[in-house]
């Protein structure tokens, strides 16, 4: 959906009450693509969670033959967190291979170029990279673009997390 460019305040609502619950004020730019994220742990006294806005700048040339995939870092409680990518089943440590640089909460890593294929998606804090724990399997086909995102868990080590890709 276009809007005009111009400053804005973003809402998010609770599906049940239609309650406000989270709210950012941000400036759209003409041009432009982002996406509103809403995230951390809920507050029951304020009735609110954290809420960021990421710019989603797309490649310029997009090549149909790979998928593109960025991580979207929603974790209020976590250090920097790195994606990775590895082939299915894959547990040879020297095959994975970071997808961008270690990302800070409220931010996004860049969408990266990955060959179609079936990929474990783990992430890791940089002070524990065997990256063994808390992956999901992902189907990447060409002609995708996805947004990989961590959300909260009691684990701030390994996060584990639902990947839906599809192209």
């Amino acid at each position: 959906m276009a809007i005009a460019p111009g400053p804005y305040t973003l809402k998010g609502k609770a599906a049940a009450t239609t309650d406000t619950i989270a709210r950012v004020a941000t400036t759209i730019a003409d041009g432009k693509s982002y996406s509103f994220y809403q995230s951390g742990i809920y507050n029951s006294t304020t009735k609110t969670v954290d809420a960021f806005v990421v710019e989603d700048p797309f490649v310029p040339a997009i090549d149909y033959s790979v998928a593109y995939v960025r991580f979207v870092h929603a974790i209020s409680n976590a250090n920097p967190l790195t994606l990775y990518a590895r082939p299915s089943g894959d547990t040879v440590t020297a095959h994975w291979a970071a997808v961008g640089a270690e990302v800070a909460y409220k931010s996004a890593g860049p969408f990266t170029a990955l060959s179609e294929g079936v990929y474990d998606l783990p992430h890791a804090l940089r002070e524990h990279c065997d990256c063994g724990h808390g992956n999901r399997r992902a189907v990447l086909r060409g002609q995708g673009l996805y947004r990989h995102g961590a959300r909260q868990h009691h684990d701030h080590r390994f996060h584990r997390h639902q990947a839906t890709l599809t192209g």
